[in-house]
């Protein structure tokens, strides 16, 4: 199974503004700024006008080796969660 794989609703975006490049969640947008949640759950709010790009990003936000690092009992609950967020998807793409 592919534990990397982007769950729907969970997919990282790259927002380039003239200083930086932000990696994270879009947690909403309106006409004036696009709030992101980074790394920690921190949320960042990018007045649109900074705004020079949002790419989608091709790498999920899990960190790598987590599968590893869980116990079987806790990454089944993982698996358990993110299939209720998001139904059979997941799962089913994960299989492919």
């Amino acid at each position: 199974m592919n534990l990397r794989a982007i769950v729907p609703g969970f997919e990282p975006f790259h927002i380039e503004t003239s200083e930086a490049v932000y990696t994270g969640l879009v947690a909403g947008q309106t006409a004036d700024v696009t709030v992101i949640k980074t790394a920690g759950n921190t949320e960042m709010r990018i007045p649109q006008k900074n705004i020079r790009s949002i790419t989608p990003g091709a790498i999920s936000v899990m960190p790598e080796g987590l599968d590893s690092a869980l116990t079987k009992s806790e990454l089944l609950d993982l698996l358990a969660f993110l299939q209720a967020q998001n139904g059979n998807e997941f799962l089913e793409a994960a299989k492919h």
